[in-house]
């Protein structure tokens, strides 16, 4: 049986907030100076000086206290803008999270690391998950079911997390280029990259096998979350950087333009296996091989 935390911890996004000192300076400046722009009196030297004259005040008597105020007006109207620039500037928290966008994926990747610890920990937990908090009950198994749902919970969190680290680092990744990678095997795991692949214009006679055999993947289906997260589990998961989904959402989408003819085969297998190697560079950090030099003859 699983057993409870006696703390909860606070979510990953705030967690990461609170890593990032430019952050929580921006965040906290701008609430002192929030604070002070709404709650300081504003006075109107010149109304004032009217009233007192109307009220048969001596002028002569009134020009060093206005000469006073109304310098210091102007100094406050001054000070003043100098806050609502500041206030401006610092409205938005995006330029503070995007310079730590890097750190902020080393602690998502904690996180996950943190998350398969639970999930080994808890294999056979997730494997029998009710389907319904209702099955839990009638199977006198309500800890267990909520410990799994926490573990699920904590997952999506992080994904979530994560895509929004991801759109800081490149604004224009989105969708499926993100959320379609979530482990190393990734083009044989989720199905936007299999019907990428089945896609593909080749032929079934294509006499290369490997190739053909590339473009008509197998798919494991998978009808629960807790079915979706043992799979990532066992399929090395992964949190690339934006620089490395662009890198290998662009080379799957090479592989899948190409024109496969059979009349090509040698061309086929260079460009095929080059792609290969790159994605392997990419994802498994696997070094790139040696470039084949060609000796030309006399």
């Amino acid at each position: 049986m699983a057993t409870r935390s006696a703390t909860t911890p606070k979510p990953l996004k705030d967690r990461i907030r609170e890593a990032n000192t430019a952050y929580t300076h921006q965040t906290e400046l701008h609430a002192r100076l929030m604070q002070y722009s709404q709650t300081t009196p504003h006075s109107n030297v010149d109304e004032q000086l009217r009233e007192r004259l109307h009220a048969g005040e001596d002028p002569a008597h009134l020009i060093d206290d206005y000469v006073t105020a109304k310098n210091r007006e102007n100094l406050a109207q001054q000070f003043g803008r100098i806050v609502a620039d500041i206030l401006q500037r610092t409205a938005s928290p995006h330029d503070a999270e995007a310079q730590f966008a890097d750190q902020a994926l080393d602690l998502c990747r904690d996180e996950l690391d943190t998350i398969m610890s639970r999930v080994t920990k808890h294999r056979a937990l997730l494997e029998q998950h009710p389907a319904t908090i209702d099955a839990a009950l009638a199977a006198g198994s309500l800890d267990d079911y909520q410990a799994v749902e926490q573990i699920l919970d904590d997952y999506d969190a992080l994904r979530v997390e994560y895509q929004r680290q991801i759109r800081l680092q490149d604004a224009g990744l989105a969708g499926p280029k993100i959320s379609a990678v979530e482990c190393r095997q990734f083009v044989d795991v989720d199905l936007y990259f299999v019907n990428k692949r089945r896609r593909t214009s080749i032929l079934e006679g294509y006499p290369d096998s490997q190739i053909l055999a590339w473009f008509r993947p197998e798919w494991t289906s998978t009808s629960s979350r807790a079915e979706h997260l043992l799979l990532i589990a066992d399929n090395e998961p992964w949190l690339p950087n934006a620089d490395e989904l662009n890198q290998i959402n662009h080379i799957v989408e090479q592989l899948c333009a190409h024109q496969w003819h059979t009349g090509n085969l040698g061309s086929d297998r260079q460009i095929f296996d080059g792609y290969q190697a790159q994605l392997k560079n990419i994802v498994f950090d696997e070094p790139l091989p040696e470039p084949t030099l060609t000796r030309r003859l006399a």
